[in-house]
């Protein structure tokens, strides 16, 4: 039967072996299984949680690529049109007529 233990909480334990050692080395392994499934499941939503945020992040860097890219190409095309412009403003023949200046002047 149970054994009287000395010390402050003189609480009652029941002696090495019979059914509590039973109980407890049949508990340990249910308690290991426990842990590993936690641990795996603490994995399985650390590994969602990881994949989201890189997804999260795939998408966001993604469109500010598109984005970038967009505004460099309308940038890039419009000082080209400027350019073109501008050369064939100043390309332009700006001569007077001599003989209309002539003309004006009788």
């Amino acid at each position: 039967g149970p054994v009287a233990v000395g010390g402050l909480r003189g609480a009652l334990y029941p002696p090495a072996g019979g059914w509590l050692q039973s109980h407890v080395s049949r508990a340990l392994p249910l308690q290991q299984c426990h842990r590993r499934a936690q641990a795996q499941r603490l994995r399985s939503c650390l590994h969602s949680a990881v994949s989201l945020a890189w997804g999260s992040f795939t998408c966001c860097m993604a469109a500010s690529v598109t984005t970038l890219n967009s505004y460099t190409k309308t940038v890039i095309e419009f000082r080209h049109k400027r350019k073109v412009f501008e050369q064939g403003y100043r390309e332009e023949p700006t001569f007077i007529d001599p003989e209309a200046i002539k003309y004006f002047r009788e």
